[in-house]
């Protein structure tokens, strides 16, 4: 840590009952993060910002020599040298260490305790620089001045205007790059931090006069940092498979270098969600597939982009309370806030209702912040006939990760210079196996080649080596690729190009596998050797099989030596579920011995072309419009990135993960660096990416994202590494399982249903293997829990499972009318409070939740809420208050005993009688505010009416052709 700069002024509030002083001081504090010249990286900071008199304390080192037994950490108040000291034993070379103290200004001393050598000693001195502050010395201010109440990202600023002095002037911050400078503004006490930022070192300035002048800083929150950088998770690892909403925000928001609490004020729940548990909060339990945000080249797209599409038509997004603040703007109109808390990489922490309201009138005996210099200005919204979210089927980029083979860990560099040379790669998302439950016997004979002239890539191919030994046993080298999602009646298309180098009649290159969510498992078989009068395969069909005998065959195909074999067939997917492919080596049987070839693979092409409302590629998107008949032209439109998908494979589609099967069960070895191993080859049990669910073990239950699988030969282990962290332990019971993902349907608005169960009746009958609803109405949903079954005379206690229901219509009058019917799958599972009897007509299922606060017609698409919601603000005259005001709150302090200056997260009411005003609320835009004479600038827009209700009337949904 360099130096640290504080300075500090008190401004001139007044108690606003009888105008007398209430003045309170404002803290500046700039931290130079300026790496330190000591070895291993050796650094020291801290953060002021987790409040009650105490700081958060960091010491960061890279690289320590192997033989590192321990090391301590001493802290002393500065000049004291009396260190409290932290052992850590046996560091990890690369790492951080926090901990809590006391508010103060600390020196550090750093010991290396070796075991080949002398103990190594380094200190950090805490080197402090005051500021004389200036005039208007801290503004706070919005940086987008966008008066749409749906501008998804509002970014903020801080200036700062400092005294120069021989110390202190523009050049002790012209180096650096854009996080080196830490800005942190308090108020009140110093650990009160309401805002926090990064110095924007083009955007200083000062006057060219002998000192003391004005120079001036600014900071900003670091949001403008994500235009520039491409989505990664926490470490910068490419991301792919599905995640939560909210570890994309994590992971976007840690980007700006701020590690904020993250807040979040949306109140959408998915059925079955349990109220007032923050990990039932919507943004943990919907999750998105990475490709919804991947651009042309491979990687991303920049955050700020990622965050647009995300919160766009429904939050906005802005720092707050020293925390990122996330609002529904449906929700703007309650001054009561219910707030879900998340830690800033994601984890769900708790629920918190407060009141944030302010309220502005010019009678001081009641109000403390009023409209002054007379230039306050009302205008108008203009109303809309309509709006449309438009939602478009954009299917992800490469449904098979890595289907080019070009990503990967680079085993040979070519040489640019030379006329022609080769680069080999490890492929990423391939599995290499043998055809056998074996581990392979020889590491890299799965590769990827890159033929280079002249320093040009002219030519790309997956190479498979022959497979050994040649023996009465056949081993057929393979890769197996990442998992695809598919969903019932699906149309695959799969085309590929095979080269051998042996002269072999036929051979099965390419297996496909489908894991269907019933359990069942097939491969595609196809016999392109014999063809029908119309030139199509005689066996073109799927088989079940048994995944245990892992059986590879799936295609013969003719094939001659050193000629291109172009495979391009169509199948349609018998029900939903996984896919996998596999490609395998050329192989050959003479008399009793297998023989293999060198196997090459190019243009790999995977299609699926899903059936939408009974068709293939009839529509390209589907539409949410709310609409009034009214005298106007207006109407607003506008594109979403993430809704109601009727395809898992379309980018921004909504789903929500399920405990799935059993990976591994028996002995693993946990590591307390994130990882652990199980002895024999699994690889193909795991991939990059996935999330698992380990149970039965002492120390390591919980959720886990895989970041890397390795296989090691010599030792015969698999290793997997994984983000969360891990304690070491020897468990021989642990379970692993896998989470699956399925379409996200139906949500309900918590706020207006706080309870958070259906009220209602679902019966069913099932005679021939069908579901059909006779009493609803009900969209598609998977209700899951532990209940007691009756089957006839027995019941059972404690099942765990699933009960899926699809969409029908009950019709009134003459009784309940059995509308449609449904393939339903109850795998020795059912759902809440079902009770299961057999008559001479099949099954009947009934279901009786007595309880509860919403109806089931309370259930909506996702894509339903938002578009009504975004119409409740534009189907009427609206209120807009553009004004200067007097009065900034900055003695007030909220319920969790935080400043309380009004923002972004405030519900505002204009309190002086007029129709523009009366019963109405509002929501801040942007504002620019002077915290020294407590003068304030606001752009406030009216989000509700307590004399008009929100409309959801008028409400259609179309699919758009092509």
């Amino acid at each position: 840590m360099g130096k640290v700069y504080r300075g500090s002024f008190v401004n001139t509030q007044v108690d606003y009952t009888d105008n007398s002083p209430n003045e309170q001081t404002f803290y500046v504090r700039i931290t130079d993060l300026a790496p330190t010249d000591l070895p291993y990286s050796l650094d020291f900071y801290i953060d002021d910002s987790i409040g009650g008199g105490n700081q958060l304390m960091y010491v960061s080192w890279a690289n320590l020599p192997i033989d590192t037994t321990q090391l301590i950490i001493g802290y002393s108040i500065a000049g004291l040298s009396s260190y409290t000291n932290i052992t850590i034993n046996n560091p990890a070379a690369t790492d951080v260490y926090s901990w809590t103290a006391a508010y103060n200004n600390y020196d550090i001393k750093i010991e290396v305790v070796r075991s080949a050598g002398p103990n190594e000693i380094y200190y950090i001195d805490y080197d402090q620089v005051t500021l004389e502050l200036a005039d208007a010395p801290i503004v706070l201010q919005t940086v987008d001045n966008s008066e749409d109440k749906f501008t998804a990202i509002k970014s903020k600023s801080c200036r700062l205007r400092i005294f120069t002095n021989n110390d202190i002037n523009i050049s002790n911050f012209s180096v650096g790059g854009d996080t080196q400078y830490k800005v942190e503004i308090a108020v009140n006490q110093q650990d009160a931090v309401i805002f926090t930022g990064w110095l924007s070192l083009s955007d200083s300035s000062q006057t060219f006069l002998p000192d003391p002048n004005v120079f001036e800083l600014i900071a900003t929150d670091g949001i403008a940092f994500l235009r520039d950088i491409a989505l990664t998770d926490e470490q910068d690892r490419l991301i792919s498979q599905n995640h939560s909403l909210i570890k994309y925000i994590s992971w976007c928001l840690q980007k700006t270098g701020l590690n904020l609490p993250i807040w979040i004020e949306m109140n959408l729940l998915q059925e079955g969600a349990t109220y007032d548990d923050p990990n039932s909060h919507f943004y943990n339990t919907v999750y998105l597939n990475a490709q919804t945000f991947q651009d042309d080249v491979d990687t991303l797209q920049n955050c700020y982009s990622v965050l647009e599409k995300l919160l766009g038509e429904f939050c906005d997004l802005s720092q707050q309370k020293n925390v990122w603040f996330i609002r529904s703007t449906d929700e703007s109109n309650y001054a009561s806030k219910r707030i879900c808390k998340f830690s800033y990489d994601g984890e769900p922490e708790a629920y918190e209702t407060i009141t944030y309201v302010k309220d502005i009138g010019s009678d001081t005996d009641y109000y403390t912040i009023a409209f002054m210099n007379d230039d306050a200005r009302l205008s108008l919204q203009r109303p809309c006939k309509s709006v449309i979210n438009e939602y478009k089927y954009d299917q992800i980029p490469s449904l098979v990760e890595n289907i080019g083979f070009d990503q990967g860990d680079v085993l040979t560099t070519p040489d640019l210079g030379a006329p022609t040379s080769e680069g080999i790669i490890r492929p990423l998302g391939w599995t290499h196996i043998r055809a056998i439950n074996q581990a392979p016997i020889i590491t890299d004979i799965a590769r990827t080649v890159q033929l280079y002239e002249y320093g040009y890539l002219k030519t790309t191919y997956f190479e498979l080596k022959q497979a050994t030994p040649i023996g009465t046993t056949l081993y057929v080298n393979n890769v197996r690729s990442s998992p695809v999602q598919v969903q019932e009646n699906d149309r695959l298309k799969i085309s590929v190009g095979v080269r051998i180098s042996a002269s072999i009649n036929y051979f099965n290159p390419i297996q496909v596998r489908l894991t269907g969510v019933s359990g069942t498992t097939y491969d595609w078989s196809l016999d392109a050797r014999t063809l029908d009068a119309a030139g199509e395969p005689v066996i073109n069909q799927w088989e079940q099989v048994n995944p245990s005998a892992f059986s590879w065959y799936t295609w013969n195909i003719n094939n001659n030596i050193g000629e291109v074999v172009s495979i391009s067939h169509e199948i349609v997917v018998p029900e939903a579920g996984t896919l996998y492919i596999r490609l395998l080596n050329a192989n050959y049987l003479v008399s009793t011995i297998y023989f293999s070839s060198d196997t090459w693979f190019s243009d790999l092409d995977v299609v699926i072309e899903p059936m939408i409302n009974g068709s293939y590629n009839v529509y390209d998107s589907q539409q949410h419009i709310s609409e009034q008949d009214i005298d106007t032209i207006n109407k607003r439109e506008k594109e979403v990135y993430i809704s109601d998908s009727p395809h898992v494979l379309f980018r921004g589609a909504l789903q929500s993960r399920l405990l799935g099967s059993t990976l591994y069960s028996g002995s693993v070895e946990f590591t307390n660096v994130n990882s652990f191993t199980i002895a024999g080859f699994y690889p193909m049990s795991f991939y990059i990416n996935q999330y698992i669910q380990i149970t039965n073990t002492t120390l390591n239950n919980g959720i886990f994202r895989i970041i890397a699988v390795n296989y090691n030969i010599s030792s015969n282990i698999t290793i997997i590494n994984v983000a969360e962290a891990t304690v070491t332990e020897s468990d021989a019971t642990t379970t692993i399982k896998e989470y699956i993902f399925q379409l996200a349907y139906r949500f309900y608005d918590s706020i207006e249903y706080p309870v958070g169960t259906p009220i209602g009746t679902i019966l069913g009958r099932n005679p021939v293997g069908t579901l059909s609803i006779v009493q609803g109405p009900f969209t598609y949903t998977l209700i899951q829990g532990i209940f007691n079954v009756t089957i006839g005379s027995n019941t059972y206690t404690n099942i765990t499972g699933s009960l899926g229901y699809g969409v029908y219509t009950f019709t009134e009058g003459g009784g309940a009318q059995q509308i449609g019917t449904l393939v339903t799958t109850v795998t020795g599972n059912l759902a809440t409070y079902i009770s299961v009897a057999t008559n001479a007509n099949g099954t009947i299922l009934t279901a009786l939740p007595t309880t509860g606060d919403y109806p089931i017609a309370g259930l909506l698409p996702y894509g339903q809420h938002q578009n009504q919601a975004v119409w409740n603000q534009f189907n009427r005259v609206f209120s807009i208050f553009e004004a200067t005001c007097d009065g900034l709150d900055t003695d007030k302090i909220d319920a969790l005993g935080l400043p309380d200056l009004p923002d972004l997260m405030h519900m505002y009411r204009q309190q002086d009688t007029h129709p523009a005003t009366y019963n109405k609320q509002f929501k801040c835009l942007h504002y620019e505010q002077d915290t020294d004479n407590c003068e304030w600038s606001i752009y406030m827009i009216e989000v509700g009416d307590g004399s008009i209700p929100k409309s959801y009337d008028g409400h259609s949904f179309k699919y758009i052709q092509r």
